[in-house]
């Protein structure tokens, strides 16, 4: 029989365990999406600079990809963030995206250093 002081520290590392996983899938729901946006923005600027008009059909895996893989509450305008629009108007687009996700994995924090630094 398992004396009450080992059953409460077994179900405390347990419990410990849970929580620490649920904030690492928490933290990767976050960074997920920024790391391929960051990856987007760089190809974008290419095609900008290459003097692309649209962005191409190509496009539509990626951002498929980062559709599911955004956190909830995140908004997405369908008409900004799509195939077919200007490099520069997807850029815009997905600035959005980074500004919520990094508000979302900052927090409050976050505004009150863009204030400071403004």
């Amino acid at each position: 029989m398992t004396s009450a002081p080992l059953r409460d520290a077994s179900r405390d590392i347990r419990s410990a365990r849970r929580l620490f996983a649920r904030k690492q899938f928490e933290r990767w729901r976050i960074t997920s999406p920024l790391r391929l946006i960051d990856e987007m923005l760089e190809d974008l600027e290419q095609m900008n600079l290459r003097g692309a008009r649209r962005v191409p059909l190509s496009w539509q895996p990626q951002l498929a990809l980062l559709y599911a893989n955004l956190p909830a509450g995140v908004h997405v305008d369908p008409a900004e963030v799509r195939i077919g629009v200007s490099p520069s108007r997807l850029i815009e687009a997905l600035f959005y995206l980074q500004e919520q996700l990094l508000d979302m994995k900052i927090g409050p924090l976050r505004a009150t250093l863009s204030q400071e630094t403004n």
